[in-house]
């Protein structure tokens, strides 16, 4: 976490802040583009990605109505270039799927069978947890 809690107590909260408060007098309507973006402090600019640190600094946004998304932050430019271990539809329908166990040759056709550990990387409905310090207002 780059802060331990969301208080300008804690030094690297406050310069994120003050970037966010800079970038704001700047750009009023406070939305974070490709040439325009707030400096947040050593923390964001060690990042090695400058299309990595504009996505989280746009998920961090300090407004919530402007914050993206979850669904925003998975189609953006930066994450669609993440190899992701999910095989294309076209490898799947190569792979064997079943075998008959009981069949002549079952061990070496098992013995052929790759696993495909698949996720579609499409976050969870929606649920109601309880809050906790990092909560960020909504309850989720």
């Amino acid at each position: 976490m780059p802060w331990e809690c969301a208080d300008t107590k804690d030094p690297n909260y406050a310069k994120f802040i003050a970037g966010w408060d800079d970038f704001m007098k700047t750009k009023p309507d406070g939305i974070v583009t490709e040439t325009q973006y707030p400096s947040c402090g050593k923390i964001f600019s060690i990042l090695y990605k400058e299309a990595l640190r504009r996505l989280l600094l746009r998920m961090l946004h300090p407004d919530p109505e402007k914050r993206i998304t979850i669904h925003e932050a998975l189609n953006d430019r930066w994450v669609k270039t993440i190899e992701c271990c999910c095989p294309e539809p076209n490898e799947l329908s190569k792979a064997v799927t079943s075998i008959d166990a009981a069949g002549k040759g079952s061990c070496k056709l098992a013995g052929k069978m790759v696993v495909q550990k698949m996720h579609n990387h499409v976050p969870p409905e929606k649920k109601r947890m309880p809050p906790h310090r990092f909560d960020t207002g909504d309850g989720y």
